[in-house]
């Protein structure tokens, strides 16, 4: 395993998370709600060939 690049993305996590908590949460987690929505379709299409709803 590549050590380095494990620390480089942790950094970029935390960097992100930091990001996340300087914005306004309201209009900025509504946006990621979206986001993880369409990842979690996307990613139930991949591993089950699925119709991808996860309501």
């Amino acid at each position: 395993m590549n050590f380095e690049l494990l620390r480089e993305w942790v950094k970029a996590e935390i960097e992100f998370a930091n990001t996340v908590r300087e914005r306004d949460e309201e209009g900025y987690m509504q946006s990621a709600k979206k986001e993880e929505k369409e990842a979690d379709r996307l990613f139930n299409l991949l591993i089950g060939g699925k119709n991808g709803n996860s309501d």
